[in-house]
């Protein structure tokens, strides 16, 4: 069972990764992205079979899963449904699935599910404890060398937030802002038909 869901898990994250790789270089192929990907993936992840294993599993796990994606997906969420825009983004789903999105989502998406993530991140922040493996509290270094990884995955969103207001065509600064929180022109379906079906659709929402 927990072979399956390891499994999974690894499949839906690396998917993701190729997934994004692919849409931002199209000219490279799928099949070279998926190697390059498994390849580095399989590399890197040779370090937690070694003898001091878990001991860095626990430490990456609690540094740079548990925390940072709390505060990622608390804003995933809120950026889809508070800047976006929840009636965009379930039009979008009901476009491509041909499905409509019934009121129990609607509000899960942009109440319960926002609300409920930051409401766990600042318990796990609240009731935190010395990280420790099999009862050995870790080193001082280790516990520097976590949050220094905590702070890079959790600068990019700032960084990338910056080169996006400062790329923006407006001219003034709250402009500039004011225009980073809407989608851009090449937003929509890749395919030109679709693109037009997508586009009148949203016309009349």
């Amino acid at each position: 069972m927990l072979f399956t869901l390891g499994v999974g898990s690894a499949t839906s994250l690396t998917g993701g990764l190729i997934t994004i790789i692919c849409d931002q270089w199209p000219h490279i192929k799928r099949w070279q992205v998926t190697a390059v990907v498994c390849v580095a993936g399989t590399l890197i992840g040779l370090v937690y079979v070694t003898p001091g294993g878990q001991f860095m599993l626990t430490l990456v796990d609690y540094f740079g899963a548990n925390f940072v994606i709390y505060v990622m997906a608390t804003l995933e969420v809120a950026g889809v449904a508070w800047c976006y825009g929840l009636s965009k983004f379930c039009g979008d789903i009901e476009f491509m699935l041909n499905i409509k999105i019934g009121l129990y989502w609607k509000f899960c998406w942009g109440f319960v599910v926002p609300i409920g993530l930051t409401s766990i991140l600042f318990y796990s922040l609240i009731t935190s404890k010395q990280l420790q493996h099999n009862g050995t509290d870790f080193p001082v270094a280790a516990i520097v060398a976590g949050w220094t990884l905590t702070g890079i995955a959790v600068s990019l969103i700032p960084i990338c937030a910056l080169h996006t207001i400062y790329t923006r065509k407006s001219s003034g600064l709250l402009e500039k802002i004011r225009e980073s929180f809407c989608p851009t022109a090449k937003w929509g379906p890749k395919h030109p038909q679709l693109l037009k079906e997508w586009a009148q659709i949203t016309q009349k929402q």
